[in-house]
């Protein structure tokens, strides 16, 4: 999944549970591999820090919570494209207090439209694939 924009994306990273009692937590735990890259860039000069966000959002489309994953980039030689990568991972402890499936979906951007933020969410030729992790946690 790739975007250039600077607004939160939905990724296909997706998970859906449905808690037995309203005072059970649900524990998210988000791991996901990511790059930012640009091309056609003419000047090799400059050192670049990008961050890629991620937010976790229930299928409400409310905000639970959000972070970055910035890449340090210095460049060595003259090329076209520039390339960063690493993973983010999360945790976050959300209480539903509902007995209601709840669907909590993870989301991405750019914090510079010329940069291309991607995550890996899904398997293609050899690229790492991010996970999702979502398990109820008794609250009493």
């Amino acid at each position: 999944f790739a975007t250039t924009s600077t607004s939160y994306v939905d990724t296909d990273l997706y998970k859906a549970i449905t808690p037995a009692s309203t005072s059970n937590d649900i524990l998210i735990h988000v791991s996901l591999p990511c790059k930012s890259y640009k091309t056609n860039e003419s000047s090799a000069s400059t050192a670049a820090n990008i961050p890629v966000g991620l937010f976790l959002t229930d299928v409400s489309g409310t905000e639970l919570a959000d972070g970055q994953l910035a890449f340090q980039y210095t460049p060595s030689s003259s090329t076209n494209t520039y390339a960063m990568s690493g993973w983010a991972s999360f945790v976050y402890l959300h209480s539903p207090s509902s007995t209601s499936a709840v669907t909590y979906r993870v989301g991405i951007k750019t914090f510079h439209s010329d940069w291309t933020a991607t995550a890996f969410v899904d398997l293609s030729g050899n690229d790492c694939v991010g996970s999702m992790v979502v398990m109820e946690v008794d609250g009493t």
